[in-house]
């Protein structure tokens, strides 16, 4: 009866301690489990992380590439609008050069009428002042046009500063038609064949060139204009005439800058063995 009590209770305590075996291996595996999903769901949550931090790397870079961008645009900008300026700037100080020497050359000829209107008074206080008083008014005309020219010849000028290339022309060739002895007459010619270059139309530049060199022969635009003379045959591809017209350029006017300026488009008309466009000299 002992015997059969203690297998009784051996086999018990074997039971009881196999169910709590297999409790605890059931906790562990929950418990597995639910550590294997917490690591998931921290893997996960790190390669978000990592895809956000790419993703932010990369919108730093490109704001950084765009910062430098528009610095460099600014400076860009900045940079063309002060030469902008610059350019502007000597434009209007070769216009204001134009203009003061045209007002000298008014104040000039006021300055000539006021001396003839005092000699004309003082030939009218003279009981004889009659019998010359043709003569006085033929003077009094003279100075009136010589005033007319010189603000024409300002017009003129005004014109072509400003590009109005066309309307420069035709007061040129006015002020050419009706002063054909003033001073001033072997410029406007010059400046009508500078017209025409400017306007590309280099077949009428030609011959208003050579009107400036047969006008003046020896004036102070009579270097410039050979040497123009000679870009104009060059950029219509006549290289035989540019270098012929610069060849004049240097045996008559060796000195001048112009025939500095001949020397070199020689040279670089013998280097490239064909006409091309040419650099303004004006």
């Amino acid at each position: 009866m002992v015997m059969r009590i203690l297998a009784i209770a051996t086999l018990a305590t074997g039971l009881a301690l196999a169910g709590c075996a297999s409790g605890t291996v059931k906790q562990l595996s929950a418990d597995s489990r639910a550590s294997q999903e917490r690591l998931a769901e921290l893997t996960k949550a790190t390669e978000d992380l990592r895809t956000e931090l790419a993703a932010l790397r990369t919108q730093v870079e490109t704001m950084r590439r765009e910062l430098e961008a528009s610095a460099q645009a600014r400076e860009q900008a900045q940079r063309e609008a002060l030469d902008e300026v610059a350019k502007r700037a000597a434009a209007t100080d070769k216009r204001v050069d134009a203009l003061t020497g045209a007002v000298r050359g008014v104040e000039m000829t006021v300055g000539g009428m006021a001396d003839q209107v005092t000699r004309l008074e003082a030939v009218a206080s003279n009981p004889g002042a009659r019998r010359d008083g043709r003569a006085n008014r033929a003077a009094t005309r003279a100075a009136a046009a010589t005033l007319a020219a010189e603000e024409l010849f300002a017009r003129a000028n005004e014109s072509f500063k400003n590009g109005e290339l066309a309307q420069a022309i035709l007061d040129f060739e006015d002020f050419v038609g009706r002063y054909p002895s003033h001073p001033l007459a072997g410029t406007a010619q010059f400046s009508i064949g500078e017209a025409y270059y400017n306007a590309r139309d280099y077949q009428h530049a030609t011959a208003e060139y050579k009107k400036a060199v047969e006008m003046t022969p020896r004036g102070e635009k009579t270097p410039e204009a050979l040497f123009k003379l000679g870009l104009a045959h060059r950029a219509l591809r006549r290289p035989d005439r540019a270098r012929e017209v610069w060849s004049q350029l240097l045996r008559d006017f060796p000195q001048s800058d112009a025939a500095q300026k001949a020397r070199l488009a020689m040279r670089e008309v013998s280097r490239a063995g064909k006409p091309g466009p040419a650099p303004e000299s004006r």
